[in-house]
C-alpha cells in the first residue's frame, strides 16, 4: 500500500479479533508457518523497496526485529555465555535468560509462550533456507 504511494494510517477505534488456537504447541506451529512466509517478503520479496524513510523506520523496528527475535535471542544467549566471565553485568543477563527459559521448561505461561514464539522465528528462519515456503499447508496438522 504505501509502495503504490498510498498513506498508513492509525485508526484507534479499529477492532481486530482472531480464535485463539487451543494449546501453545498449536501456536508454535501455527507462528513457524506465519514466519517461514514473513522470511520469504523480508528476505526476497520487496517490503522494503520505495518506502519512505519514516515508514521504513517503523517497518524495520516493528517487524523485522520481530521477526529476527530468535536469532536475536541466540545471539544474545551466546554472548552472554562468553562474556558471563568479565563481571555482574553479564552474569545477571545471562541470570535473566536462564530463569526465563527454566520458567518456560517448568511450564510457566507468560514464560512458555514467549519463548516458543520466540523460537519459532529461528525455525521459521531455518526452515526457509533449507526448503523454502510451502505452497501450501494442512490445517489439520496445526490443530
Amino acid at each position: 500500500m504505501v509502495q503504490r504511494g498510498r498513506r498508513a494510517v492509525y485508526e484507534p477505534a479499529a477492532i481486530a479479533s482472531e480464535k485463539p488456537t487451543p494449546t501453545n504447541e498449536t501456536e508454535y506451529r501455527r507462528k513457524v508457518r506465519m514466519f517461514e512466509h514473513c522470511w520469504l517478503i523480508t528476505l526476497r520479496g520487496s517490503m522494503l523497496r520505495r518506502l519512505p524513510p519514516g515508514y521504513l523506520a517503523a517497518i524495520l523496528s516493528h517487524r523485522v526485529l520481530r521477526y529476527a527475535s530468535g536469532v536475536l535471542h541466540l545471539v544474545l544467549l551466546g554472548t552472554s555465555i562468553a562474556l558471563a566471565v568479565d563481571g555482574w553485568p553479564y552474569q545477571a543477563v545471562l541470570a535473566g535468560q536462564v530463569a526465563l527459559i527454566v520458567a518456560a521448561a517448568a511450564g510457566q505461561p507468560v514464560a512458555r509462550y514467549y519463548t516458543l514464539v520466540s523460537w519459532a522465528t529461528a525455525q521459521a528462519l531455518v526452515n526457509y533456507l533449507r526448503r523454502g515456503v510451502p505452497a501450501v499447508w494442512d490445517p489439520a496438522a496445526t490443530r
